[in-house]
């Protein structure tokens, strides 16, 4: 071999260069794990669409990522072809340089949404990644034509580019509830017909299909009007209609639910379905199952989850999927209301953890495709082998999966492929479906003299922000619209009886409240900040039961996967200090002190004075975790905090206020060092004064909540202790190799 002469210098630069390396190597990312490995590709800012692909290194797949990603690629460039961006997309994903012969494979389109929310005629800001991880923000994406209209698009493009090809299309919970007026106020039956019209043919439950009983779902799944006599106007939306032409005729299967009672599932549901479709003479088989979050019991008032049980989601699924394959259904597919979130190409939350479970009770499961839901986020990568998609939530985008089933293994070729496509208005190839447009019109002109009534004035073009929306850090969770909201319960509650004190979950606060140009709040825009409809009641809760709950708060979590639980309130302050209990990483702050808006301290140990507290029906099962509030002694019932929220801004009205976008903190940390941290709650989250940077690196991003509220999941930050292993190894490297070359340098020169 022949030598090479190195001076004593390039010995300094080649240890230098060691360390850095083991730098660069230690990183958090692992890139190069099979589990994690997703190629994503964005297509053009024009189409606003994130594609993943990626193939599993367990299956021998005839088609490389890099290749399909290639191919992504050069597809998008061409942006002056007629094709769409969906049709970009499926006639890449589907092309197959294997020698296998193509008559034993059959190119499959799985379309999904997720957390739809009766959003049939609102839009939003769609949330995506690219492939290096960074958000992909599409404006105004959505509405229930526009999807369908995407949807059909994806389809057409798919068959056109495999004539022998098939599309499912599917949803995976929470179609309905926490709706926008035009669908709430007439039961979500018009978002039932919709999805019927869209063509969705196998669907799951999340948490919001409780809010109202599964009896209730049943009947408006039947086109069916739940309460006859309401209003004139909803009877005759109804009596216009067959049941038929209402009615959602789509399969619901869900695995992990059983009436405790009979130990069988729900009215009539199925575990799992089996979707047929033909090639010629050949039938391709793909299994359904279905499951649900374990969190629902704490996510829907009590009493419409009291009669249920709700089994291990990963266990269920086990447990079927080894029925599917002794039918012979190697191809299958789970439709999981349970969070992910994802972070690059890794994906944390219940989902991973119940995809690592199955794998473990059963590693021959053959589950290829888990379309996800719940936390409300962009998720399009591998977890053990297994594509995992989740499409945002409210219509803004949808899955676009697409696999190679193979007839001789009745199973996918290889793991599906995937994009998450945004509903962009801005692409004019993709028109609206009319016939699902009628459907919205129709409820839109049938509620919009309700919707658009005026109820009160801010500022013009003002905007009461939401937590999900404002620099939650900043305030620990606290709102001006979750201040507003809770003002108003308090009044409603001393309509009836002296009240002190008003709490309610952030979840349940589902939009902003914007103005109109003149500052005018409308009816519909209150509706949709507080859509549920819960009843309120009073209670009596003594200081120690108040810090309790207080105390049962998981804002800032720092458990991995946990979800952030926080309550808004009015009539109270308080200050909360780091938990003393260092291993209870579920309850990052406790509470230090509590004082009424008049000025009484509250005890937080006193267990017999007693003090009114104005809560929802919700809190008072012990939703979101709050399960302090079930010991409660309720001593009046109000109406609907909907309602309570409506009159109270009529009333400020009334006496010529404007309903204030600035609200006083209420809730403030207190170091120890006994230095107070808090400030005004605005609504600019510019304007928020920063919290101490320790403080804010401790703290995770809000959670969209109960009854949607696990929609998001938190992270802690883990990486500390790797961190500084990293940088000793590294570090030690380069210290030998300065010595190194001091030990010789009377060599002048250094042979490999």
């Amino acid at each position: 071999m022949k030598k090479y002469k190195w001076r004593t210098n390039s010995s300094v630069i080649l240890g230098v260069l060691a360390g850095l390396v083991y730098f660069g190597t230690s990183a958090k990312v692992d890139i190069a794990s099979a589990d994690t490995l997703a190629t994503a590709t964005t297509l053009t800012a024009s189409t606003a669409t994130v594609s993943a692909t990626a193939s599993s290194p367990a299956v021998n797949s005839s088609q490389t990522a890099s290749s399909q990603a290639s191919q992504l690629t050069s597809s998008a460039v061409s942006s002056s072809s007629s094709s769409t961006a969906s049709s970009m997309s499926s006639a890449s994903l589907t092309t197959s340089s294997s020698a296998q012969s193509q008559d034993s494979l059959m190119p499959i389109q799985i379309l999904g949404i997720n957390d739809f929310h009766g959003n049939i005629n609102t839009s939003g800001t769609a949330n995506l990644q690219d492939s290096a991880g960074s958000t992909v923000t599409v404006k105004s994406a959505g509405t229930a034509a526009l999807l369908a209209g995407y949807l059909d698009s994806a389809q057409s493009s798919f068959v056109a580019a495999n004539p022998n090809g098939a599309t499912i299309r599917v949803e995976a919970g929470d179609m309905i509830s926490a709706s926008p007026a035009a669908s709430a106020l007439l039961d979500d039956q018009p978002t039932i017909a919709a999805l019927q019209q869209m063509g969705i043919q196998v669907g799951t439950l999340g948490n919001h299909e409780f809010d109202k009983g599964l009896d209730q779902l049943v009947q408006v799944m039947n086109g069916q009007e739940p309460t006859a006599g309401r209003t004139p106007a909803i009877d005759a939306y109804y009596a216009a209609h067959t049941a038929d032409e209402l009615a959602g005729k789509y399969q619901i299967v869900i695995s992990n639910v059983v009436d405790t009672a009979t130990g069988k599932i729900p009215e009539g549901f199925k575990p799992y379905t089996i979707e047929t479709v033909k090639d010629g003479n050949q039938t391709a088989k793909i299994g359904f199952i279905g499951v649900i979050t374990q969190e629902t019991p704490i996510l829907v008032v009590a009493k419409n989850v009291a009669a249920y049980t709700f089994t291990d989601p990963a266990e269920a699924i086990a447990k079927y999927s080894d029925e599917l394959r002794a039918q012979g259904v190697n191809a299958i597919v789970v439709l999981g209301h349970t969070g992910s979130v994802q972070t690059g190409s890794k994906i944390d939350g219940e989902t991973t953890d119940i995809i690592k479970k199955l794998d473990q009770i059963d590693p021959a499961n053959s589950v290829d495709l888990y379309v996800a839901g719940h936390s409300h986020t962009f998720t399009n990568g591998l977890v053990d082998g297994k594509r995992v998609v989740q499409a945002t939530s409210f219509g803004k985008a949808y899955d676009d999966v697409v696999g190679n089933y193979d007839f001789a293994t009745n199973d996918f070729e290889s793991t599906p492929t995937a994009q998450i496509v945004a509903v962009d208005p801005k692409n004019t190839q993709v028109k609206p479906d009319m016939a699902v447009q009628k459907i919205v019109d129709e409820a839109v002109s049938i509620t919009g003299g309700i919707i658009n009534s005026p109820i009160g004035q801010t500022a013009p073009n003002g905007t009461i922000l939401s937590t999900r929306n404002t620099n939650a850090n900043a305030t620990y969770g606290e709102s001006p619209l979750g201040d507003l909201v809770t003002q108003a319960q308090l009044y409603e509650a001393n309509q009836v009886a002296q009240a002190d004190i008003a709490f309610t979950n952030n979840g349940g606060i589902r939009a902003d409240i914007t103005a109109t140009p003149d500052g005018t709040i409308t009816w519909g825009a209150a509706q949709a900040a507080q859509p549920f409809g819960n009843a309120l009641y009073i209670v009596e809760m003594t200081g120690k039961q108040i810090a309790a709950v207080l105390n049962e708060q998981t804002f800032g979590t720092k458990v991995v996967g946990g979800s952030d639980y926080w309550l808004q309130s009015s009539g109270l302050t308080y200050t909360v200090t780091d938990n003393p209990d260092k291993t209870d990483l579920e309850h990052p702050y406790v509470v230090s002190s509590m004082t009424l808006d008049n000025g009484t301290k509250i005890d937080p140990t006193d267990t017999t004075k007693k003090y009114h507290v104005a809560i929802n029906e919700f809190l008072k099962g012990g939703g979101d975790g709050f399960s302090g509030f079930k010991e409660t002694k309720i001593v009046g019932a109000l109406d609907s905090d909907t309602y309570a929220l409506i009159n109270y801004i009529k009333a400020l009205t009334a006496k010529g206020e404007k309903v204030p976008l600035t609200y006083s903190v209420r809730k403030t940390y207190v170091s120890s060092q006994n230095k107070t941290i808090g400030q005004q709650v605005k609504n600019s989250p510019t304007s928020l004064a920063p919290i101490a940077q320790s403080m804010v690196a401790s703290i995770g991003t809000s959670s969209a909540s109960s009854p949607a509220k696990s929609d998001k999941t938190k992270l802690p930050n883990t990486a500390d202790k790797e961190d500084s292993e990293t940088y000793l190894v590294g570090g030690v490297l380069i210290v030998a190799a300065l010595t190194m070359a001091t030990f010789l340098r009377r060599k002048k020169e250094i042979y490999f």
